[in-house]
Formats: C-alpha cells, structure tokens, sequence
C-alpha cells in the first residue's frame, strides 16, 4: 500500500515556535524603597519569545534563530547595569531590547525578586506581540 500526497492549502505554512530561557539570576539595584538601588540584590528573570522557525528548523543554523545565550547576556546586561524603581520597568527594558533586536511575533518577560518578602516573591510579567495580519 503507498501513500499518496495531495496538494492542499495545507501545503503552505509557517511554524512558529517559542524559545525560553528560565531562571535566569542576576543581581541588580531595583527598587522604590530606601536603599534598594544602592545595595545589590537577587534578581530573577524568565524571557518566552515567540518566532518563526522554519529557517533555522531546516537547515540547523544557529545564525537563523535567536542564541539562547544572547538573551541571557541582554537580560545580565540590563538588570546588572541599569536601576529601576519598579519591577515593571525593569521587565519593560528587557521586553523592549529583544524586541528591537529580534524579529519577534511575541514576548513574555517575568522578573521576581526572590528575597524581597519573607514567605512570598513578588513578580511582575510583560507581554507584548505583533498584531495578526
């Protein structure tokens, strides 16, 4: 017994894809409260992205996806290197410098503050995606 293929419009398609990167722990100085943004403390950061990968599916090249190490050196970079009163802004930086060097379809950024409340870790999650066209 053979198979046989028909042509469809099922023939004709993207793949979309998510790549994450979880529990990513920096230290950085954040917060609103005296002495959060001149004394270091742990910062925990999850990044989902959405992409096409069709590319990168068939021929297995780094070059066409997104390194899972560049997310991590963006989200060290931010997080170590600049202070934010609130979480939000913090994940919003994050949200915005992978969106504007990736071709992203949508992205999820989580950030915690794993030590800030004794029995409880505060988070604050960011999305943003590209409109269906």
């Amino acid at each position: 017994m053979s198979a046989r293929r028909t042509s469809s419009r099922n023939d004709s398609f993207t793949q979309s894809g998510a790549i994450r990167v979880l529990g990513m722990s920096f230290s950085g100085k954040h917060g609103a409260n005296p002495g959060e943004q001149t004394k270091e403390q742990p910062i925990d950061v999850d990044v989902s992205v959405r992409l096409d990968v069709d590319q990168a599916a068939r021929t297995d090249k780094l070059d066409e996806t997104i390194d899972y190490d560049a997310i991590f050196k963006t989200c060290q970079e931010i997080v170590s290197k600049q202070s934010f009163k609130l979480l939000e802004a913090l994940a919003q930086a994050i949200v915005a410098e992978l969106w504007r060097r990736y071709p992203l379809r949508a992205i999820t950024v989580r950030v915690r503050k794993p030590r800030k409340l004794s029995g409880a870790t505060p988070e604050v999650q960011i999305s943003r995606r590209r409109p269906r066209q």
